[in-house]
């Protein structure tokens, strides 16, 4: 038996509640048909551009407090 990894628990409970999130505030989940294929690639697009957005504003703070 393996032992627990509170690291992956803890990313396992926030997928949880941000699907759950998400279906509140869209009324679908990931499993919906009615997008394409281009369609999800821009929505990944989307997310992966937000996330090196906020990647350079951290490095942003953390290179002020390291300078």
């Amino acid at each position: 038996e393996v032992a627990s990894d509170a690291n992956v628990e803890a990313v396992r409970d926030k997928l949880l509640k941000r699907s759950e999130a998400g279906l509140k505030k869209y009324g679908v989940t990931t499993e919906r048909t009615d997008l394409g294929l281009i369609q999800w690639l821009n929505h990944l697009q989307e997310e992966l551009l937000d996330g090196a957005v906020y990647i350079e504003q951290i490095k942003k703070v953390v290179g002020e407090k390291n300078a």
